[in-house]
């Protein structure tokens, strides 16, 4: 049994992502089911629900892969408890494409080995949900909320032109995902977008060849995240003159090479790891308060190396055990008046008292 329908009606809605009012059609033909309907359809098997737009419908306990849903629209929905757990990627599967989440909450559901293509989650919830070895191409995320969410792709599939517009992150664990880079029409962009508490373990923000590189602009800010392992390639902090806010950041065993940051950090940012290292970053006009880098004590040297913080401000901060070849600040002068302290550290303008 199968239902196929076809698009033919748009509903709008008005999101504002924080810089703009975005209106947006909502695609696909009304249900017009009952609840109970509903139910009895999600239940049945392998049903085709291509182009179809559920409204304000509830969907608990619903095992997705028994149906298809290419195109099909989520409209102020709920959906508990579902699950989409594959073995292994299916290559002739539609999957969730062009699919859409409007204004939809999405809790406790778990999805292994699916692909999302093109697919626009907006002014969406998405709570304790876990998405492993999915594949995300050409997706839209706006106005959205994810809370305490896994993502987990075992760096083998990629972010490949994903972007997120006013969306926030918290307490969120993204574990070994890729974010490639791309040309202008397929890059990765995080813009107006908050992460508190998030932990990213294992993951690569890297640009593909010479295209663009990852960007976090339009006002961002990282509250009380980890960034432990992670490789971050030609990636771009903040914009001016927006920057983006940066607090209790943990940077641990983490390399960062060739970017850029306007930023603000804050609260006890701290860098270190045997492993970490920072090379050709230019912090432009950042702010730097009770920030730390390197180990006291350590018997390794933090690389921080051919770095730009000449026209930077700083607040009290402190360098252990830094390996600073290549790297300028401001006027000593001007160092010694914020606070700033060298301690062990090589190629230092000065090495302050322990």
């Amino acid at each position: 049994m199968k239902l196929t329908f076809v698009f033919f009606c748009f509903l709008m809605i008005t999101v504002f992502t924080g810089h703009a009012q975005l209106t947006f059609p909502v695609p696909g033909r009304p249900d017009n089911l009952s609840q109970l309907q509903v139910d009895q359809l999600l239940a049945n098997g392998q049903l085709n629900f291509d182009g179809l737009r559920f409204d304000n419908k509830r969907m608990e306990f619903i095992n997705f892969d028994k149906g298809s849903f290419r195109g099909t629209t989520f409209y102020t929905c709920t959906l508990n408890d579902g699950i989409a757990r594959r073995k292994m990627s299916e290559p002739d599967r539609l999957d969730f494409e062009d699919a859409n989440f409007i204004a939809t909450k999405l809790k406790r559901v778990s999805i292994y080995n699916w692909k999302f293509l093109r697919t626009t989650f907006l002014a969406d919830s998405i709570t304790d949900a876990e998405f492993k070895n999915c594949m995300f191409t050409e997706n839209k995320f706006y106005s959205s909320y994810l809370i305490k969410v896994k993502l987990n792709n075992g760096l083998r599939m990629a972010f490949d032109n994903v972007q997120f517009y006013a969306t926030a992150f918290e307490g969120c664990t993204i574990d070994s995902i890729k974010f490639n880079g791309g040309a202008f029409s397929n890059e990765v962009k995080f813009t107006s977008t908050n992460f508190n508490a998030v932990e990213f373990f294992n993951v690569n923000f890297m640009k593909v060849g010479s295209l663009s590189p990852v960007k976090f602009t339009g006002g961002c800010s990282f509250r009380n995240v980890k960034l432990k392992s992670a490789n971050l390639e030609s990636v771009i902090l903040g914009d001016a003159p927006a920057g983006m806010w940066i607090s209790k950041l943990s940077y641990e065993n983490t390399i960062w090479r060739n970017g850029m940051a306007t930023a603000s950090f804050n609260d006890s940012c701290i860098f270190s790891g045997q492993a970490a290292q920072l090379q050709n970053i230019n912090f432009t006009t950042s702010f730097f308060n009770s920030a730390v880098f390197g180990v006291q004590n350590a018997v390794y040297k933090l690389p921080i190396k051919q770095c730009r913080f000449t026209n930077c401000s700083f607040g009290p901060v402190t360098f252990f055990n830094c390996d600073l070849e290549g790297t300028t600040f401001p006027p000593v002068t001007v160092l010694q008046a914020a606070g700033v302290r060298f301690i062990n550290c090589l190629n230092a303008p000065y090495n302050s008292t322990p």
